[in-house]
């Protein structure tokens, strides 16, 4: 018989966890909000959802360059986030121009050909 989720937590993850060197103080555990499950047309909440593990470390800026670095993280991820918005727009803007390229082409189309291929008549 497999092992039940409590029991997974308990016999691997957790060891498995404390044997790299986190300590309780360290790891902090969440329980989501339980699934709702549909038995029988009617919606029924489960009553317990799974546990995510949060690793915490403790930061010296003063001897870990990294935690310096993660002051950053913001204004990087602010960055990342206008490069990336940048690069919409620009896709953007060509596909509208391939768009109105498009639609100029067949507004240069005689208008008896137009009304046939709108009727189903080519």
């Amino acid at each position: 018989m497999g092992l039940t989720e409590s029991d997974t937590r308990a016999k691997l993850i957790d060891p498995a966890i404390h044997a790299r060197g986190w300590t309780e103080d360290l790891i902090r555990r969440e329980e989501t909000a339980g699934a709702i499950e549909i038995i029988d047309g009617k919606p029924r909440k489960q009553a317990k959802g799974r546990v995510d593990y949060a690793l915490r470390i403790k930061v010296n800026l003063e001897t870990q360059p990294v935690a310096v670095a993660l002051r950053y993280v913001p204004e990087l991820t602010w960055i990342l986030f206008l490069r990336i918005l940048d690069e919409q727009q620009a896709n953007d803007a060509e596909r509208a121009e391939t768009i109105e390229e498009e639609l100029d082409a067949i507004n240069k189309l005689p208008a008896a050909l137009l009304r046939r291929a709108f009727s189903g008549g080519l």
